[in-house]
């Protein structure tokens, strides 16, 4: 019973590892697509569907500032930005990595506070009609991915 308990325990532990260079793959063959221009940005914004929040009285010219601000730095609060790009007048994509903490098992069965990565895929949009900056993603996986795309929107429209 006890080896049956370890396998399973390092099991979940290597398809948690696998999971995440997975992840890792899927984004950094995402990326290259685009570098070589073998996927358009306008193919991946298609699918960020959900709105995770928005600014509200935003002018032309201040979102401009936002996609400045950002095209100038590598970091938005804890997000590191992987690619960016403009995709028209009122469109920004921006593929982001960052690091949480999660309480997890290890392999020895002991509870534990784990170091982990996500990658999120947004878009910034701006609706000149409404005055309206707003920040989309695709639909979030759990709490957790809910909590960090609802995070970065808060820290990318306070800009």
């Amino acid at each position: 019973m006890l080896a049956i308990m370890a396998l399973a325990g390092t099991s979940y532990v290597i398809y948690r590892k696998a999971k995440g260079l997975m992840n890792k793959s899927s984004i950094n063959g995402l990326i290259n697509s685009l570098l070589k221009k073998t996927i358009k940005p306008e193919d991946v914004i298609a699918s960020l569907d959900i709105p995770y929040g928005k600014r509200e009285n935003c002018t032309q010219e201040e979102f401009e500032k936002v996609k400045s601000a950002i095209g100038a730095s590598s970091k938005i609060d804890e997000y590191t930005i992987l690619y960016q790009a403009g995709v028209d007048h009122n469109q920004y994509l921006l593929i982001t990595e960052t690091l949480f903490s999660d309480f997890d098992i290890g392999v020895t069965g002991e509870a534990t506070d784990v170091s982990k990565k996500a990658y999120h895929t947004f878009v910034l949009r701006y609706e000149q009609d409404n005055r309206e900056m707003s920040v989309w993603s695709e639909l979030h996986d759990g709490t957790t991915s809910k909590f960090q795309k609802e995070a970065f929107s808060r820290g990318i429209t306070k800009f």
